[in-house]
């Protein structure tokens, strides 16, 4: 499996990524943040709480790392959750997408220094066909939600970018695994629309910028 750089240090409380001595200043959420004021308030106040978004999204993607580990054929301890939260993940890790797969990354950690820049993806899988997929997962609060949740091609092309730049490593597709109750659905999107997406992205970030 590829594994992240030693220096690469995350700091989760802050989310903040650090290579070596040097702090990156923007990371790939940071970037593609397009939300307006009123979109955040409505995030914010779903947030918190036993049913809120960010318990759900930390246990789905705790159940995924735990899941492609043990893919992987890491020892994996076993991974204890509230059950209001099985309707999400059985489906999860029972998708078609695992079966035949190797599991070439779970969450790795990457960083452009030039850039100060730093993200970390949640997956790269190659599946039964060969094929090498990048891939993020998300988790809605309904089968709706799955339908209606759109492809984060920004976000994957910001991975991709640093990917190739940083260990030469292409793939063959990009992906957004998105986890609602009762249903999972892996929604493809071509890498390079991702770096064009990415790319754009990261031209209207640097545009908002002021000059120092």
């Amino acid at each position: 499996m590829l594994e992240s750089d030693p220096l690469i240090t995350f700091h989760d409380s802050i989310h903040r990524y650090q290579y070596g001595d040097q702090w990156m200043i923007n990371s790939v959420t940071r970037v593609i943040d397009d939300l307006t004021p009123e979109a955040r308030e409505r995030i914010a106040a779903t947030k918190a709480g036993p049913d809120g978004w960010e318990i759900r999204g930390k246990t789905v993607h705790a159940a995924l790392e735990r899941h492609l580990l043990k893919l992987a054929g890491r020892d994996v301890a076993p991974f204890e959750f509230d059950e209001r939260w099985r309707p999400w993940i059985d489906p999860m890790v029972n998708h078609w997408i695992w079966d035949g797969c190797t599991v070439e990354a779970v969450e790795l950690r990457l960083c452009d220094p030039k850039k100060s820049l730093g993200g970390s993806l949640d997956f790269i899988i190659r599946d039964e066909n060969g094929r090498r997929i990048l891939a993020d997962a998300k988790s809605v609060s309904s089968a709706k939600g799955v339908e209606t949740r759109k492809p984060a091609d920004k976000q994957l092309g910001g991975y991709l970018q640093m990917l190739i730049d940083s260990h030469r490593y292409g793939v063959e597709q990009c992906g957004t695994l998105v986890v609602g109750p009762g249903v999972t659905r892996m929604k493809p999107s071509n890498p390079d629309d991702c770096l064009e997406a990415w790319l754009s992205a990261w031209q209207t970030f640097n545009d908002q910028q002021p000059d120092f």
